[in-house]
């Protein structure tokens, strides 16, 4: 049977069962209170996910939601040893080790719970989120950041906006064909098009 696609809302369902999820196994580890339960109940839904994926597609990107507890996790603990206001440089740096070496391991299509190298790509995610985290703080603490902050506030309408203008609009399509007979360059058009929707969600 095929599933039509509903684009980029899939993350807003991931999220909600994502969060759902790793609420109820945090709560779960505290009743318990055994060491080691929490990591326990993630690694299982992060298999699961990851398994379950090579069969079938679950409805409300629960495929996507299972994997995504090792991300939750990660930020769990992320916040707990207060490792971005610390700004751990040489954790940074492993992580954005970790990110490079994800991205020459393969695709990871979180969405659909696919990842060439499973291992890779989580550990290449975690590890770039937070190289980015940090990098993010060092920025806000020495530049002004408000239009920034501003925009990020409002990331949701980006998103929504974002995906009205790809479906409806199709001007990248346009913009690449130009950009192609100009300079015949497919880095040239990939800069073109986030410029442009960048600038139309803005």
């Amino acid at each position: 049977m095929t599933i039509p696609a509903i684009g980029a809302i899939w993350f807003l369902l991931a999220m909600f069962c994502g969060n759902i999820l790793f609420t109820l196994a945090f709560k779960l580890s505290n009743r318990m209170n055994r060491l080691g339960t929490l990591e326990f109940l993630v690694i299982i839904m992060v298999i699961a996910g990851f398994w379950t994926s090579k069969y079938i597609q679950l409805p409300w990107s629960l495929n996507a939601a299972l994997v995504s507890q090792s991300f939750y996790y990660a930020d769990y603990m992320i916040r707990k040893y207060d490792l971005v206001e610390k700004a751990n440089l040489s954790l940074a740096s492993i992580g954005l080790v970790l990110w490079m070496i994800s991205a020459q391991s393969g695709f990871f299509y979180l969405n659909t719970a696919f990842a060439d190298n499973r291992l890779l790509a989580v550990l290449g995610g975690i590890g770039g989120s937070y190289f980015m985290m940090v990098i993010a703080k060092v920025i806000t603490e020495n530049v002004a950041t408000g239009y920034i902050d501003y925009y990020g506030k409002l990331s949701l309408i980006v998103l929504s906006i974002h995906l009205v203008e790809m479906n409806s609009l199709k001007v990248n399509s346009f913009i690449a064909q130009h950009i192609f007979t100009i300079t015949n360059s497919n880095l040239a058009i990939t800069y073109a098009i986030v410029f442009y929707r960048l600038l139309i969600t803005i």
